[in-house]
């Protein structure tokens, strides 16, 4: 569907189609509402994760974004002053060692 809004395409166009469908605009509309009632701050169904009945279901987690963490540890660094407009960013040292059980689109590699 993301993909369909970005390429301004009817979502059909994916698996052949061409024109706009009743499906299509079913399926816009549905994306749309699904995205439209997600909470801001979890990204969950503001039908549940706002509904009281579940007010004590949920637990803290914690993760640690590894590439946020070398920017911030790049920020701390004694004497490190950014240029006017310096925007930090992070990359892989070695595209070879990132690791994700196969989530990590790198457009480097040679695909086997």
């Amino acid at each position: 569907m993301k993909a369909a809004a970005n390429f301004q395409r009817p979502p059909s166009a994916f698996l052949g189609g061409r024109t706009w469908g009743s499906r299509d605009h079913l399926l816009v509309f549905a994306f749309q509402l699904y995205e439209d009632t997600k909470c801001a701050s979890c990204g969950r169904s503001v039908l549940v994760c706002r509904n009281e009945k579940n007010k004590g279901i949920w637990e803290a987690e914690t993760t640690i974004c590894t590439a946020q963490a070398a920017i911030q540890e790049r920020q701390s660094q004694s004497g490190y002053t950014p240029e006017p407009g310096e925007m930090l960013y992070s990359r892989p040292i070695d595209d070879d060692l990132l690791t994700g059980s196969g989530l990590v689109f790198n457009p480097n590699s040679n695909p086997s």
